[in-house]
């Protein structure tokens, strides 16, 4: 199980640790890693990842703003463009489905914004096959 060279047992391959390591430095802009010693594990270095459209995160998702300046991972830029589009017209009630689900007890339903309008879905998708 692992490599003696970790100074740890570990299930993962030092290629697997490298490549998680590497992948967390990029989204870091360069500074990044697990730094343990005999304190134990210190601060953690600032990159997150999750969903790539995850607006949780704030305006912008600085991790991927930081990867994709990396040519490895240039290929991401139109999902984080994506996720940034989605978060400007996060609040635009006109681009959504007005949708009642329930009916209460007198026989009234409550209509609110829900999903995403057919066009907006629709304009979304061609927006990305134009650019592949």
């Amino acid at each position: 199980m692992g490599d003696s060279s970790l100074g740890f047992q570990s299930p993962l391959a030092p290629a697997t640790i490298a490549r998680l390591s590497d992948i967390y430095r990029a989204g870091n802009g360069g500074v990044c890693g697990v730094i343990a010693g005999e304190s134990g594990a210190r601060a953690a270095c600032g990159s997150r990842f999750g969903c790539a459209f995850c607006g949780v995160t704030g305006a912008r998702d600085k991790s991927m703003e930081f990867m994709v300046q990396e040519t490895e991972h240039a290929h991401l830029k139109p999902l984080n463009e994506f996720r940034n589009y989605l978060l400007a017209i996060q609040w635009d009630l006109s681009r959504r489905e007005l949708v009642g689900r329930t009916l209460s007890d007198v026989g009234y339903t409550r209509i609110q914004a829900d999903t995403y309008g057919y066009w907006e879905r629709l304009s979304a998708a061609y927006a990305a096959v134009d650019r592949c």
